[in-house]
């Protein structure tokens, strides 16, 4: 995403603010509303629960200060950590 907006140009604070404004809070939005959509396995409510509590906090902090959480958004960064333990993939990775 970022890639396709910026290519190899460093981004202003101001032009990082409105990307994750933009982009990366819909984006993370969605993702947590298809998720919170659907019936985890039995038994792992609480672990996916953790992820999706993660997540929203990430989203939080990017709606509160969205150039400052788009560059250390540590709920971000648990989010992923927890969604990798537990098995999701990043679509398209390898």
């Amino acid at each position: 995403m970022a890639r396709d907006q910026f290519g190899s140009a460093q981004p202003t604070q101001q032009e990082l603010a409105t990307f994750a404004s933009d982009t990366v809070v819909p984006n993370l939005q969605g993702q947590l509303d298809d998720l919170r959509a659907l019936t985890p396995p039995e038994g792992d409510s609480e672990t996916t629960s953790a992820i999706y509590v993660s997540l929203e906090e990430a989203v939080n902090a990017l709606e509160a200060d969205p150039a400052g959480a788009l560059n250390n958004n540590p709920d971000l960064d648990q989010a992923t950590r927890l969604a990798s333990d537990y098995g999701l993939i990043t679509c398209g990775a390898e």
